[in-house]
């Protein structure tokens, strides 16, 4: 196969949001590098869809994220439930059609970070 008909499968295989299984209780943010982070809902004071639906701020107690994308209005009805599931940073290019999530930015203080965003046990990665 070649590298064009690989990197087009790769790119249809990207999937910004699975909806929350089971019983966790936070939201999974996953990196372009692969690093997972878990913030609690209890932590999540609200949220906010700007942007003509662009931009996604998810308050929390210490800091908040930024998530860019197009279509993001599901995001926002699962955080209002305080049900939301694991959002992958996608990046560029986007699809045109459904949601997408380019990337977010953490903003909590930089020594707060590794206090406020625990990384995801392995058994929660399956």
């Amino acid at each position: 196969m070649d590298r064009h008909n690989s990197a087009a499968r790769t790119q249809d295989q990207r999937i910004p949001y699975l909806k929350r299984e089971g019983q966790r209780k936070g939201a999974i943010f996953v990196s372009h590098n692969g690093d997972r982070r878990m913030l609690p809902d209890s932590w999540l004071s609200c949220a906010e869809l700007t942007d003509e639906a662009r931009l996604l701020t998810l308050h929390y107690s210490a800091g908040k994220i930024r998530v860019r994308g197009h279509e993001l209005g599901g995001l926002l009805e699962d955080a209002s439930r305080g049900c939301l599931g694991e959002i992958r940073e996608c990046g560029s290019p986007a699809p045109t059609n459904g949601m997408w999530v380019t990337d977010f930015e953490w903003l909590f203080p930089i020594e707060q970070i590794e206090d406020l965003a625990s990384y995801v046990p392995a058994h929660l990665r399956e």
